[in-house]
């Protein structure tokens, strides 16, 4: 049997009750870990989250929601990790390249290694180090650009730059 790397599935959330099942059902069957941060919704997003087995951080709702975003994506602890908004759906095709991905030897190597590199660098307090100075060139990726589709008074938008609309959401951990 070979070793499956785990995945967190991070998301900031803010009155979200009416996307977030269908977000996290696209997710529940790859995602070992589902952290959910909330910016003081007053729907029903909490209890849909619990329902998945979310791990919920509750918080402000932030003017700038990214601040959310990375306070989620900083206690992700799996070495996969795929940030996602409350609207948006993992396709098929997505679960199969992360169920592949998850299988991938070359990761847990790599992650460890960094973590390792990272606390050394974080005990010692030597900010004069470079991270990078004390790992090898490797020739690996380290994040994923997804092709995001748009929808728009339910018509996909294809025009105008609208298709393919590329993000990295899919990363690992660490990097």
């Amino acid at each position: 049997m070979k070793m499956m790397h785990k995945l967190s599935v991070v998301l900031a959330v803010h009155n979200e009750a009416k996307n977030l099942a269908r977000c996290l059902d696209s997710v529940k069957e790859i995602a070992d870990e589902i952290i959910v941060v909330d910016g003081q919704s007053e729907d029903e997003t909490i209890k849909i989250a619990r329902k998945y087995g979310a791990k919920i951080i509750s918080t402000t709702n932030k003017l700038n929601f990214h601040v959310n975003k990375q306070m989620g994506l900083d206690q992700a602890k799996f070495p996969l990790v795929l940030q996602l908004d409350a609207d948006e759906v993992v396709d098929d095709e997505l679960k199969r390249f992360i169920a592949q991905l998850k299988k991938e030897p070359w990761i847990k190597s790599k992650y460890r290694s960094r973590l390792k590199i990272k606390n050394q660098l974080k005990n010692k307090k030597q900010e004069s180090v470079s991270l990078n100075s004390k790992l090898k060139v490797v020739n690996f990726p380290v994040a994923w650009w997804l092709k995001r589709r748009n929808l728009f008074l339910n018509t996909w938008l294809k025009k105008g730059g609208q298709y393919p609309d590329p993000v990295i959401r899919l990363y690992v951990n660490g990097f």
